[in-house]
Parts: C-alpha cells; structure tokens; sequence
C-alpha cells in the first residue's frame, strides 16, 4: 500500500548573512575568522535576550566566508525569530559600528544553494 507523507515543518532553519563593518579599511582589530563570527552571532544574542536568553539559542556555522566576512548559519525553527531579531538590532561589535545584513532564509539548506534574484541567464 503506498502512503504519501509530507513533512510541513522543519526542524532547522538556515540563514546566509554577511557582517558589514562601517570602516572596511581599518575594520577589526583582528582578523574576523569563523570563530570571531560565531562570537559576533552569540554576543548579539546575548546582548537582547541577556546570558540565559542568548546562552539557550543553540546557532551553528555550517560555512563561513572571510573575503566577504558572509556565512550559512542553522538554528532549530522555533528559535528563528530570535535569532533574526538579535542580528537585525547589533550595531556594534569589538566597539566598531557594524550591521548583520540577512540575504536568504530557508527551511532547507538547498534552498540556499540557488538566490532568484541574482541568477542570471546566459
């Protein structure tokens, strides 16, 4: 007997963002490496929902760009909003004015694989 499933709802969440910094030329005072970004991550969280809230948003790195300072994060769905939140208000990092710009967000990691608005073709 054939039964169809459909799975509605997602355990996980994943998000593309990328860490603009107002001063690129003197940015940081170190080298933003995957470690520094998960910092900047926690600290947003940490600095909205205080050290109990923050410390409870489980977030991963599952990919990390250093030229364009862009990674992929995963966070379980019902923690999603909080995270957004924490990243959309962060002005501030290592004392340098800074934004976290969210470009995709999706159920699915392959749905990060391919952005609409920027395909092109050829």
């Amino acid at each position: 007997m054939y039964e169809r499933r459909v799975i509605t709802k997602s355990e996980f969440h994943y998000m593309r963002v990328s860490l603009d910094v107002q001063n690129p030329a003197k940015a940081l005072p170190v080298e933003l490496t995957n470690v520094y970004f998960k910092q900047a991550v926690t600290a947003a969280l940490t600095r909205l929902f205080g050290d109990i809230g923050g410390a409870m948003v489980a977030v991963d790195v599952l990919k990390y760009n250093e030229g364009d300072r862009s990674a992929i994060l995963r966070v379980h769905s019902h923690n999603l909003v909080k995270l957004w939140s924490a990243l959309t208000l962060t002005d501030r990092y290592m004392s340098r004015k800074c934004a976290f710009r969210v470009h995709q967000v999706s159920p699915y990691l392959m749905g990060l694989a391919v952005n609409s608005r920027e395909y092109e073709h050829t």
